[in-house]
Parts: structure tokens; C-alpha cells; sequence
């Protein structure tokens, strides 16, 4: 969904996910993709939060891709 750019969709399936295994470390960096694509800074910023206690490798690596696309 969200490589079809279904982002509704695709945050709502994702959100269900993370209901069941708040740890997916997958499932937040998708929709930190999704937030930044649709501008919605402050709950990118609340899954950047929550990765960075979870993997801070995987949060290193999103920084690094939010600083290239801006």
C-alpha cells in the first residue's frame, strides 16, 4: 500500500500492526516514510522517538534519509 502511495491505508494496516508488536522497528520507519511524505512532522518525530529507544542503528539510518530528501 504505501508503495502505491495509498498512504491512508497503508498507516491504518501498520498502526494494527504495531497494536499487536509495538517493538516492529519495520513498521515505525514506514510510517515515519509516510508522515514525512504527507508532512506530518510531529508524529514522524514521535516514531523517531520510540525507534531510537528500540534500534539505534535502524534510527541513525532514518536520520541519514530525511537529511537527503530535504
Amino acid at each position: 500500500l504505501y508503495n502505491v502511495g495509498e498512504y491512508k491505508k497503508a498507516s491504518q494496516y501498520l498502526k494494527s500492526v504495531l497494536k499487536k508488536n509495538p517493538d516492529h522497528v519495520l513498521s515505525r520507519a514506514t510510517l515515519i516514510n509516510i508522515y514525512v511524505e504527507q508532512n506530518k512532522s510531529k508524529e514522524a518525530k514521535k516514531e523517531c522517538g520510540i525507534i531510537y529507544m528500540l534500534d539505534r542503528q535502524v534510527y541513525n539510518t532514518i536520520l541519514i534519509v530525511i537529511i537527503k530528501k530535504n
